[in-house]
């Protein structure tokens, strides 16, 4: 079996960053490399099939690499995965940072489609709708229309990036329907709320204006539960800040002291 985690930077590792997708392997890469110039980070490639076999694997890889409550970074959907942990594990957690979060109940989740469809000419709506029925289907979505797909959320959910930044990220589609699957029912039975209402740690969210994730509804279920959190919200900033050309110096600067 191939190593699901790779070291960035010197110990002590008290740093783990969480992909989004899911699915998404190597999208958080160059973020970690990154942060790894001022604090070592353990940047978790999630190849297990189900939410409690990759919780087993970030288990296995915190008590190997430090002796240490942890900070997690999670991007997007990787956002749940430390929320989940953080409230399993409490001791081995120090803080969470969420970054880009997907609302945390299903009635919000609407909002994200509305607003993407907004942004987009009748044409691509066309292509948007057709691609999200193919991936909720059961059928195996081909590479090319996947990629297409890909590409189209990316452009409606950025304000402005970075031209020559260049992304390495292998999408494994059966680890996105797999673990989506499972993910999108805990949200829609409550249990991610629920873990949500665990949360014992400090929880910093850091969230563009123009991503279509709305952030009000991270933010008030963490206002409603009393969760001790911090919001920064970044001006002009889509859903990826570390590759938004307005955001990126704010949001690094922010990150940096977050993880000081």
């Amino acid at each position: 079996m191939s190593k699901n985690y790779i070291i960035h930077g010197d110990k002590p590792l008290n740093i783990m960053t969480l992909h989004g997708g899911p699915g998404a392997l190597g999208e958080l890469r160059k973020l970690s490399i990154k942060i790894s110039e001022h604090k070592g980070v353990i940047e978790y490639l999630q190849t297990g099939d189900s939410i409690t076999l990759l919780l087993s694997d970030m288990n296995k890889i915190i008590a190997d690499q430090t002796d240490q409550a942890i900070s997690l970074i999670g991007y997007s959907w990787g956002a749940w995965l430390a929320m989940i942990y953080a409230a399993l594990y409490p001791e081995k957690v120090a803080k969470i940072i969420i970054i880009s979060s997907a609302p945390f109940r299903k009635e919000d989740d609407r909002l994200i489609r509305k607003t993407r469809l907004a942004r987009m000419t009748p044409e691509k709506q066309k292509l948007f709708i057709s691609g999200s029925k193919e991936l909720k289907s059961k059928k195996k979505i081909e590479d090319i229309k996947l990629k297409e797909h890909i590409k189209l959320i990316k452009k409606v959910d950025s304000y402005e990036l970075i031209a020559d930044y260049d992304e390495v990220v292998e999408f494994r589609y059966d680890l996105y329907k797999k673990i989506w699957a499972e993910a999108s029912l805990m949200r829609k039975n409550n249990k991610l709320i629920s873990y949500l209402k665990e949360v014992q740690c400090p929880i910093q969210v850091i969230h563009g204006d123009y991503d279509p994730h709305p952030c009000r509804k991270i933010i008030e279920p963490l206002e409603k539960y009393d969760k001790d959190y911090q919001l920064y919200l970044l001006k002009d900033c889509g859903h990826k800040p570390w590759i938004e050309k307005k955001a990126y110096n704010e949001f690094f600067c922010i990150l940096f002291k977050l993880i000081s």
